[in-house]
């Protein structure tokens, strides 16, 4: 009888110890490696969603937009529509310095600047915005000066 006992408990025992080491696995339940995201191609940017500091873009996917945030404003507003900045400049008569000659100015921006194409004879450089205009320029007292000091 006690060896009968004996053999059960070892039978069992037996049972325990590869139970531990040869677990069912649910495979279903295994963590599978994370695929490598791709970011879609952006196709343009959508002009309606943008914002003063902020862009929104199209990608090829539709239901995956892009939007591009800056901490200072990116756009101004021009009759009900966001316009980029953009301050290269360009040469206009829109704004005419003091000689009557057409003068710098940026290409789009929400602040009047005009930069004469000489700073002689009293041109001035006029930066304007919400009615407030600064100038500056060169004096003829401070031209007489320079010169005499060559």
């Amino acid at each position: 009888m006690k060896k009968q006992l004996n053999r059960v408990l070892s039978v069992l025992l037996c049972i325990t110890l590869f139970s531990g080491v040869f677990q069912l696995v649910n495979v279903n339940a295994l963590p599978v490696a994370p695929q490598e995201e791709t970011i879609p191609e952006v196709a343009g940017e959508i002009v309606e969603l943008r914002q003063a500091d902020a862009k929104v873009f199209a990608t090829e996917n539709p239901n995956v937009k892009i939007f591009a945030s800056w901490g200072s404003p990116v756009h101004f507003k021009q009759n009900d529509e966001w316009v980029e900045y953009d301050n290269g400049l360009e040469l206009s008569s829109r704004s005419l310095s003091a000689s009557g000659r057409a003068t710098y100015g940026p290409r789009a921006n929400d602040m009047s600047v005009s930069i004469p194409q000489d700073l002689t004879d009293g041109q001035m450089i006029t930066l304007s915005s919400n009615g407030y205009t600064v100038g500056f320029g060169v004096s003829a007292a401070n031209r007489r000066l320079s010169h005499k000091r060559r």
